[in-house]
């Protein structure tokens, strides 16, 4: 379905560059600044080097044709039209016909927000706007950004019931920020993650094991655990560098207590991947 060949995405933080992706899954979840991919297929220019190749097309013709929906968080709407006409106009300029609008809004039973002006919408009608004129073309591959972001509590779980049939029936790559309660349970629908954490190198983990909650802990530079197992108090085993542990993401509250109760300083923690899945037994650190 999607495939990373040494791929280096301009940030605004320097080029991150991403491990090779051949992903057949038909759901792909992008955490952190991975989510920079689903960027990167509607605006190439940020692609530095390598390729980002689909099995339907290339990504802008598969826009245009299409095969790829793309759900922005907010849709780039005129303030001085109403939702449908504006949403009309765009759908014409593609080759589509004005009717498909309604028809789609209709099947989400969101026909009313088309009689609104773009700036009555709320931030959570703004994403049933975007994820429903996204389906419009039955795309192969629907594509979307965190949908859960400036969302309230209410509007998200809101939101995320409205997601779930859509999810479920289409072929999809979504950036996600996996922190929140709905945005994670998002990417436990995945069948493959690819993760870049704040600190450490890109990787592609199955969602089987990111949901399984082994994690990896990092220090900052020169700070390890004193190894200790008479007198254990943390669940994590040393990994195979200096200040790496393995911890069980159901541990994850306990661990931050402790260093910060010892002024162990944190440099990142994210999901190992499945090599790590027979390294964590009994062992235990302590300092």
């Amino acid at each position: 379905m999607i495939h990373l060949n040494a791929l280096k995405l301009i940030t605004r933080d320097g080029v991150v560059a991403l491990p090779p992706l051949n992903a057949d899954s038909r759901k792909v979840a992008c955490l952190g600044a991975a989510g920079l991919v689903c960027r990167a297929l509607v605006q190439p220019q940020i692609i530095e080097s390598g390729s980002l190749d689909l099995e339907i097309d290339s990504s802008a013709e598969a826009l245009r044709s299409g095969k790829i929906g793309y759900a922005p968080a907010r849709l780039p709407l005129p303030s001085n039209q109403g939702v449908g006409d504006a949403l009309r106009s765009l759908h014409a300029q593609a080759g589509g016909r004005k009717k498909e609008v309604d028809n789609i809004f209709e099947e989400q039973r969101l026909h009313g927000l088309l009689r609104k002006k773009p700036t009555k919408l709320t931030a959570l009608e703004h994403r049933m706007a975007a994820w429903t004129f996204a389906l419009i073309s039955k795309p192969a591959l629907f594509v979307f950004e965190d949908p859960f972001e400036e969302l309230s509590t209410q509007a998200a779980q809101q939101f995320y019931k409205f997601t779930l049939p859509i999810l479920e029936k289409n072929a999809w790559l979504g950036a996600l920020s996996g922190s929140g309660i709905y945005s994670r349970a998002v990417v436990r629908q995945a069948d493959t993650v690819l993760e870049l954490p704040s600190g450490s190198p890109a990787r592609v983990i199955s969602a089987e094991n990111w949901q399984a909650g082994l994690y990896w802990l990092v220090l900052k530079k020169g700070e390890e655990l004193e190894q200790n197992p008479p007198n254990y108090e943390l669940p994590v085993v040393p990994g195979p560098d200096a200040g790496r542990y393995l911890f069980r993401k159901s541990d994850l509250s306990a661990i931050i207590r402790f260093c910060n109760a010892r002024q162990i300083p944190i440099q990142s923690y994210f999901p190992a991947d499945e090599s790590a899945q027979n390294m964590l037994g009994h062992e235990r650190v302590t300092r």
